[in-house]
């Protein structure tokens, strides 16, 4: 089973994403818990049109 995984890092709508994903009939976890990143099997960046800044604030937030 697919476990989907929207980054919440402070870009992008996630509630639209959120909706999208669910109304496609797949479980779907708004988080930015490195716990619940590992384990999922699909990650989505909302709203990146540069992946670059996208991945920056991704570090911000989820330090190594």
């Amino acid at each position: 089973m697919k476990k989907i995984c929207i980054l919440d890092f402070g870009s992008g709508n996630v509630g639209s994403v959120n909706n999208l994903i669910e109304s496609l009939n797949y479980e779907c976890k708004i988080s930015n818990d490195p716990e619940i990143i590992e384990k999922s099997t699909h990650i989505i960046l909302p709203g990146v049109g540069a992946f670059g800044a996208a991945i920056k604030k991704v570090k911000e937030k989820i330090p190594n």
